[in-house]
């Protein structure tokens, strides 16, 4: 009888092992699958997220975007008629010397913080006049440079360039331009 109870110890043993192997085997499973699990939710909800922090960065650039280019529009705008009204004092001022047309586009050019320069370009002399104080020297063509073709295409109408390189400063920079008389 001691050695069936022995055999039946032992087997009682045996199974105990194999039933806490069986535990361990099975929670390292189920540990590996919900770990697995895991990372595939947080993967998911990672990606939800960039995808929601995207769109949203967007709305934010698109109207901020359009702010700047309200703000850059009113701006230009501001250029514009402030053209206009230049162009209207030096219609307004019949035979203006060069002297004098010199001294106000100094005056004008001081004046106004978001101009480089204001200039005045004669084709008819060839003279240009410039409100930095820049004086080019004998090379310089005006009548071939874009700002001045196209305010002549505008036929008195203001005339906004593509980005170009300035000749006196070498930067780039738009030009506001207007004929102001046709003297050809």
């Amino acid at each position: 009888m001691e050695r069936v109870f022995q055999k039946n110890t032992e087997a009682f043993r045996t199974m105990k092992n194999k039933r806490k192997s069986l535990k361990k085997t099975l929670l390292s499973k189920i540990i590996i699958y919900i770990a697995i699990i895991v990372v595939i939710i947080t993967q998911i909800s990672i990606k939800l997220a960039s995808d929601n922090i995207q769109s949203l960065m967007n709305n934010i650039l698109a109207r901020e975007s359009a702010m700047y280019a309200s703000e850059i529009y009113s701006w230009w705008r501001s250029i514009e008629d402030r053209v206009g009204q230049t162009a209207d004092v030096m219609r307004n001022i019949p035979d203006l010397s060069y002297d004098d047309a010199l001294a106000l586009l100094l005056k004008l050019t001081e004046l106004d913080p978001d101009s480089q320069d204001i200039y005045l370009a004669y084709g008819d002399t060839g003279k240009f006049l410039d409100g930095s104080g820049w004086v080019p020297d004998d090379t310089f063509e005006f009548t071939g440079r874009p700002w001045y073709q196209g305010a002549i295409g505008k036929k008195g109408e203001i005339y906004s360039s593509e980005p170009y390189v300035d000749a006196s400063t070498g930067k780039t920079c738009l030009a506001c331009a207007i004929m102001v008389r046709d003297n050809s």
